[in-house]
């Protein structure tokens, strides 16, 4: 499957499963895999929140991984400043949920 259409599937899916309250981590899957680098970062932010409060560490763990990847790739591809906070705070956020 080419890369842009599997991108527009996981969109697609996304919006679907957004609208019928799907779980926040299956949300972020597709979000992650949609190539919408803010809606990414938003969604995987959240559920890194949600499973460091109710002690789901690998759950943070690999959202905050994912968001510090595709923060970097943006920052790389873009030379946006805004993503040098977006970095430092996934940073953090990260290694709080590593420890």
């Amino acid at each position: 499957m080419p890369a842009e259409a599997r991108k527009k599937l996981h969109l697609e899916v996304q919006d679907v499963i957004s609208k019928r309250d799907a779980p926040l981590e299956v949300i972020a899957e597709h979000a992650y895999r949609s190539g919408e680098t803010m809606r990414a970062l938003m969604t995987l932010e959240r559920m890194g929140d949600a499973g460091a409060e109710r002690g789901d560490h690998n759950a943070s763990i690999l959202a905050f991984r994912r968001c510090l990847e595709l923060a970097r790739r943006e920052m790389m591809e873009s030379g946006d400043a805004v993503m040098d906070a977006a970095i430092v705070t996934f940073s953090r956020k990260l290694a709080w949920a590593l420890a």
